[in-house]
């Protein structure tokens, strides 16, 4: 062989060498990463971004085509996966003894008290996982499988304005009864109740719900919103291609399958959605004699919010004629939201739709119908001390007005 097909060989193999070690060190480098599913963001001025999950901490990494994009979960409102969902079951069948737990931070989950140790107490949960729960951290216990009697009692004493006690809705043969006074010990057997002045011992198997009167919301960055219901509040720290890890002071590295996550809800101190807000005043005026409560996160048929085609997984709902009112107190700069009539209600439906602050009117629009784009509201609320959404009757009557605040938000 000559010289210089000598060299020629040693070149061409130096070349395939290096391409391999840039190949290596391509794929070391994805490994490092963990990587995770395709992803749709919506971001906090309300618009879209797709791409592939490459990381979540400190930052969301997002691959976007040819190009990485990072952002700050501040600056997020939801992310959600795409791909194949496979629902898990909460209970695994009978329902003996499992009860959901409502947490300070906006966690939702279903388990069984498996310990106890003073004012401290174990919950088991999911397939072999444990937490610790403390009782200034829940806001209430309701049983698995309540009946929709016992479940109205909760729901009217939830909307009490001022609950200063803690609350027990006790079943007794075909009768619930409302008992008020303060949760002593929460334990295997069921509750220790200071109730007119002595403990009452109140086991599991009659208790429909508690409601805890003295709990302060605690704000973590990201609630995991899972396809059966239930809520895990954390910190994202970490995630591969299967699962979404969360950490938290109740969740110790708490892995979450993609395949069970509807999406991630991200807090900040700059938003605030209105769904997660109490209001301090509905008010409702039948055309008929028919009474429409408003929905929270879903229409008032109890679907998926749907206008102009895209899903809502956050918004508000009102029938005409309905007056909804929130207390701001001056605190936010902006109210966002994108308003119409529900899409499963095309062509019918004829409303009009008005913002208003502190009774003046921010936004309107007089003629909303079902069939029509939706309209995206964008208005000033800074020094606004209530604001009000209102849903007149249209030129229909009353006839199918279901309009929808879609991902109604409050901006600071």
């Amino acid at each position: 062989m000559s010289a210089k097909a000598v060299l020629a060989k040693r070149r061409g193999g130096a070349r395939a060498g290096g391409a391999l070690l840039l190949a290596l060190a391509a794929a070391c480098a994805a490994a490092a990463r963990g990587g995770g599913p395709e992803v749709d963001l919506t971001l906090l001025d309300g618009r879209a971004l797709s791409g592939r999950l490459d990381a979540v901490s400190p930052q969301l990494r997002l691959v976007v085509g040819e190009r990485v994009v990072e952002l700050s979960w501040a600056d997020l409102v939801s992310v959600a996966p795409r791909g194949a969902s496979e629902p898990a079951p909460t209970s695994g069948g009978a329902t003996n003894g499992l009860m959901r737990f409502a947490l300070a931070d906006g966690s939702q989950f279903v388990g069984r008290v498996s310990g106890s140790n003073g004012s401290d107490f174990r919950v088991s949960f999911g397939e072999g996982r444990e937490c610790r729960l403390q009782l200034g951290g829940i806001s209430s216990i309701v049983a698995e499988g309540a009946s929709q009697a016992a479940l109205d009692r909760r729901r009217e004493a939830e909307r009490e304005p001022s609950r200063v006690k803690d609350v027990v809705c006790v079943t007794k043969d075909a009768e619930v009864l409302v008992l008020r006074g303060a949760v002593r010990r929460v334990h295997e057997a069921g509750l220790t109740f200071a109730w007119n002045e002595r403990n009452v011992e109140l086991p599991w198997a009659r208790l429909a719900a508690v409601l805890f009167a003295a709990t302060a919301p605690r704000e973590l960055t990201c609630r995991v919103v899972l396809r059966d219901g239930q809520v895990f509040a954390g910190r994202a720290v970490s995630c591969d291609d299967e699962s979404l890890t969360i950490a938290s002071t109740v969740f110790e590295n708490l892995p979450l399958a993609w395949r069970r996550v509807a999406r991630i809800d991200v807090r900040s101190e700059r938003l605030r959605l209105l769904s997660d807000l109490t209001p301090s005043a509905y008010e409702f005026e039948p055309f008929f004699d028919v009474r429409w409560e408003y929905a929270v996160d879903r229409s008032l048929s109890g679907r998926p919010i749907r206008l102009g085609g895209r899903e809502f997984a956050r918004g508000v709902a009102l029938h005409s004629r309905a007056r909804l009112t929130y207390a701001l107190n001056g605190e936010f700069a902006q109210f966002a939201a994108t308003v119409g009539i529900d899409d499963a209600m095309a062509p019918r439906g004829r409303a009009a739709v008005r913002v208003l602050g502190d009774g003046q009117v921010l936004w309107e629009s007089p003629d909303v119908r079902g069939g029509e784009a939706p309209r995206d509201v964008l208005v000033s609320v800074a020094r606004v001390a209530e604001l009000t959404l209102e849903v007149d009757f249209g030129e229909d009557l009353d006839l199918s007005d279901h309009v929808c605040f879609g991902f109604a938000r409050l901006i600071r």
